[in-house]
């Protein structure tokens, strides 16, 4: 893969959390200056039998084994890496409204499978992760009202008992350091845009100096 000299960064957090506004808010930061900005969301979806597999896991329809899921995952990600990911970080920078971090605390939640065993595995895998994480904190019963007032229903795993053990395992995860050993980290209840903003904007600065921040 090329040398990426544009920001790949990450917007983290539980459903409901208030991901999308911070995207926008982003979106239009790069856009300003006249930057094409690629948006990513949590899958690339490009091979089908990770697909099916990844789906029956969201749907809680079973019928795969830890192996397996957590082969699907890896393969999905390594797919969209190379078809996605490294050439659109050659053009602009990447917005990911989830990332791969995305997946250790949600197989967690509804698998039990530990989110620093998925992150690990993923970076023996040689998968790349963002150069920032922005982690957007709330508490589940506020992001499940949110949830509720967009209409159109909830996932089979919306519930508030499933998103405080994604949050719970968020929170362990970013408190702990663990994160931060793959992907600067910055946390934010969704209010703080300008600090978020001027952590871009050095992150920025350091990537295009071939430097990386980690704080």
């Amino acid at each position: 893969m090329s040398r990426r000299r544009n920001l790949f960064v990450a917007l983290e957090g539980i459903n409901g959390a208030g991901k999308s506004y911070l995207r926008d808010v982003l979106q239009d930061h790069f856009e300003s200056r006249g930057e094409p900005v690629f948006l990513l969301g949590q899958y690339g979806w490009l091979v089908p039998s990770a697909t099916a597999t990844i789906l029956a896991f969201r749907e809680r329809r079973g019928g795969y084994d830890e192996a397996e899921l957590l082969a699907a995952h890896v393969a999905d990600r390594r797919v969209t890496q190379a078809e996605v990911i490294g050439p659109n970080l050659v053009v602009g920078p990447l917005i990911g409204d989830r990332s791969l971090i995305s997946d250790g605390p949600y197989l967690e939640a509804l698998e039990g499978i530990p989110a620093e065993k998925v992150l690990e595995l993923y970076a023996e895998s040689g998968l790349v992760f963002p150069q920032l994480t922005v982690f957007v904190a709330v508490e589940p019963a506020k992001a499940l009202d949110r949830i509720d007032g967009r209409g159109g229903g909830r996932k089979v795993y919306e519930n508030l008992e499933v998103l405080k053990r994604v949050s719970a395992s968020y929170e362990r995860i970013v408190e702990s350091g663990f994160l931060a050993s793959f992907t600067s980290v910055v946390s934010t209840d969704g209010s703080r845009h300008q600090e978020v903003l001027h952590r871009v904007i050095a992150e920025e600065e350091a990537v295009a100096d071939g430097r990386n921040i980690r704080r």
